[in-house]
């Protein structure tokens, strides 16, 4: 939304400026039909670095997932060595996991406007997934 008064400021104030020099001045109506175009444009590129945003986070959540799920096969390739001071790591990132998954998808069911007030949270949310990936990962090397 801030990004949308940003641009609509500038049209009209692109508009002023025009009006003061040798081309002929714009009608309101002519300024009304540039400040829609501005906010259209706005809100597509928010749209965009939205969808973006939806993309690689996703990308980021399916490999710690994968990690994870490798990590847990090298477990019990060693022969469930360590597993029970294990679990609790292996249950954190299960819970942060399913945390952030509900965290994305509500991100990716608000509008363009609404979704940077949640992305910091998502992001602190994937940095928290990755460090109860990386305890995890850890602790099962400190067993071997």
């Amino acid at each position: 939304m801030k990004h949308i008064v940003q641009a609509t400021v500038s049209l009209a104030a692109l508009a002023m400026i025009s009006c003061s020099g040798e081309e002929p001045p714009m009608s309101g109506s002519q300024v009304k039909e540039k400040a829609q175009e501005a906010v259209s444009a706005t809100t597509q590129y928010i749209e965009q670095e939205k969808q973006e945003f939806v993309k690689n986070t996703q990308e980021s959540m399916r490999d710690l997932e994968s990690n994870m799920n490798e990590l847990k096969k090298d477990i019990q390739a060693a022969g469930g060595k360590g597993d029970a001071q294990l679990q609790p790591y292996l249950k954190s990132f299960d819970n942060k996991l399913n945390s952030a998954q509900a965290r994305l998808a509500a991100l990716k069911d608000t509008s363009s406007e609404a979704w940077q007030d949640m992305k910091q949270g998502m992001q602190d949310a994937v940095a928290d997934l990755r460090q109860s990936y990386n305890q995890a990962v850890k602790e099962f090397e400190s067993r071997g």
